[in-house]
């Protein structure tokens, strides 16, 4: 397979990523391309599709980072309250839902907000979208599954669920879906709006995601990884359980490619997973030492332009352009000077930010810029873009 990218989130408000070497030999699949504190709140979803990885955080604003250039491009704000899942699709289009029960888009080329359209009335949960980037499931806090077609800005179907679902994913074709709900995992039938399987734990399930369209991971409370096949009959029991797979709960799943998904912990593990012969096989894995909130990755990689950075030599820091620098400050400012992050080590720290500036995790090296403040409205501004939304 070629190099994926997986992106974190963690509960202090950093956001990693890491170039995924699948050609490689097991243990030397992960090179660091980002680590940075982005945010003053938890992050609580993050995506990562073309050349962009884009952040959301509990303290209402979404980061956008450029992984080619490793540049953070500022922040995102909408005129919804608390933003709480990003989706991203060709890298040219983000998707987003707040709690305030709107889903808006925005084009990635200037960063406008192109349509805000209202959605689950008690919050936006979790958003899925399909591989051809027409269309887009949502969950919410009510029990209800929504079907957004994105080339008309309109919801198109409201399907009923038995009860409220905290996350939704299409299947690696877009030929099928499924839900979370508490405790169980619903395969939906898309041709006759009925539930097809359930997928049923003895503890509460927090992730799950394809491993293809035939199979499916789960993992949550009881720290143990499932393999499902999704053609068994109802009840059957899992392919494969690997119990213990982290030291605590397992609180993201992601795939990364065909027999390839990574698995995240509230520990601070972060471990990838090989599905050989209906069993989960680790082939690499890193100690954050930091609360990991959510996983994202762009299974197609980085574009073709990319740099040194995803060969697997060490990485810049991501760097705040001058324009943003400006804008925050109110002023002309000056750019700061550029610092280098070095690779990240086990027993990595994130570091508090102190006096205005943040700092890389897993680095003793400043990435310097100023503090930006939320402004009091707006629809879909980049700081430091140089450019706003004409009112």
């Amino acid at each position: 397979m070629g190099d994926a990218v997986l992106v974190i989130g963690t509960y202090d408000g950093h956001v990693l990523a890491f170039a995924v070497h699948g050609d490689k030999e097991a243990g030397s699949m992960l090179a660091p391309i980002l680590g940075i504190k982005a945010h003053q709140g938890s992050v609580r979803s993050v995506c990562a599709s073309g050349r962009y990885a884009v952040s959301a955080s509990s303290d209402e604003t979404m980061s956008v980072f450029d992984l080619v250039k490793v540049v953070d491009l500022g922040q995102l704000y909408t005129d919804s309250v608390g933003n709480s899942v990003v989706a991203m699709h060709g890298g040219s289009h983000l998707v987003s839902g707040s709690d305030g029960g709107r889903v808006a888009i925005f084009r990635s080329s200037d960063w406008e907000q192109l349509t805000s359209m209202a959605a689950h009335p008690a919050g936006v949960v979790d958003i899925a979208i399909h591989p051809s980037g027409r269309l887009a499931l949502s969950v919410g806090k009510e029990a209800q599954l929504y079907t957004w077609n994105l080339m008309r800005a309109k919801c198109v179907l409201k399907r009923p669920l038995s009860r409220p679902a905290t996350a939704v994913r299409w299947s690696p074709s877009g030929t099928g879906c499924a839900v979370l709900s508490g405790n169980d995992v619903l395969v939906l039938d898309l041709t006759s709006d009925q539930v097809a399987s359930t997928f049923a734990h003895s503890e509460r399930v927090l992730a799950f995601d394809y491993l293809s369209d035939s199979l499916l991971v789960s993992g949550g409370e009881d720290k143990g990884l499932r393999l499902w096949d999704l053609s068994s009959a109802e009840g059957a029991p899992p392919l494969c359980v690997h119990a213990d797979a982290h030291g605590s709960r397992i609180k993201a799943i992601v795939r990364l490619g065909e027999g390839l998904i990574a698995s995240a912990s509230t520990d601070g593990s972060l471990k990838l997973w090989r599905v050989e012969e209906q069993a989960f096989v680790q082939i690499d894995g890193i100690e954050l030492g930091a609360r990991i909130t959510c996983l994202g990755a762009n299974t197609e990689g980085l574009p073709y332009k990319r740099r040194a950075v995803a060969s697997g030599e060490a990485p810049r820091a991501a760097k705040t352009p001058s324009k943003v620098a400006a804008a925050a400050a109110g002023k002309g400012a000056k750019p700061k000077k550029k610092a280098s992050l070095p690779a990240p080590t086990e027993d990595a720290t994130p570091k508090s930010v102190a006096g205005g500036k943040r700092k890389a995790i897993a680095s003793d090296r400043e990435v310097v810029a100023s503090d930006r403040k939320v402004p009091s409205a707006g629809k879909g501004v980049l700081k430091g873009s140089g450019k706003k939304k004409k009112q």
